[in-house]
């Protein structure tokens, strides 16, 4: 059985973080995704930390440097389909950002105290603010441009010259 044909006792039981997947259409139907239907889990990454509820205040919020948070679900279609830029600009940023990662199915309260309601949500953390966010892919050639273009254009706000080292 699709999500989409759910019981809608079983859809409204759902965080809130996930109802967005049920108004737009099935993630696993949606045209343009990767997704097969069947849950999946993100590529590792030696500069990608996966983040709970429980530690996103000391990893996130209280990091030394900008921190990238991908917030995403196994039943995403869209979201495995940014995984490999993801983890592109985790490994070309490395010296400059943090990369972590939410999963909003297994961790709805930080999802929700930062409004979350459509994934995939990137979104850049500075000293303890969230400080931008991109619903979805960023516009570009391909994702992983895209992602660069975003995240390049934010860092550079960060400092006055224009260097977000």
């Amino acid at each position: 059985m699709h999500r989409c044909q759910l019981p809608a006792r079983i859809v409204t039981s759902l965080p809130l973080a996930c109802l967005l997947a049920f108004t737009a259409g099935c993630c696993c139907c949606m045209s343009g995704s990767n997704f097969s239907g069947s849950s999946w889990t993100p590529t590792p990454s030696p500069h990608i930390v996966n983040v709970q509820d429980a530690n996103f205040t000391s990893v996130v919020l209280q990091a030394e440097k900008p921190t990238l948070v991908d917030f995403w679900a196994p039943w995403c279609g869209p979201c495995r389909d940014i995984d490999p830029a993801v983890v592109a600009i985790a490994d070309e940023f490395q010296d400059r950002i943090d990369v972590a990662r939410l999963n909003t199915t297994e961790n709805p309260t930080t999802a929700g105290e930062y409004e979350i309601w459509a994934i995939p949500t990137l979104a850049l953390f500075v000293d303890g603010q969230l400080v931008a966010r991109q619903q979805g892919a960023p516009p570009g050639e391909t994702i992983e441009d895209g992602l660069r273009k975003w995240l390049e254009g934010r860092l550079a706000k960060l400092s006055p010259q224009g260097d977000a080292n």
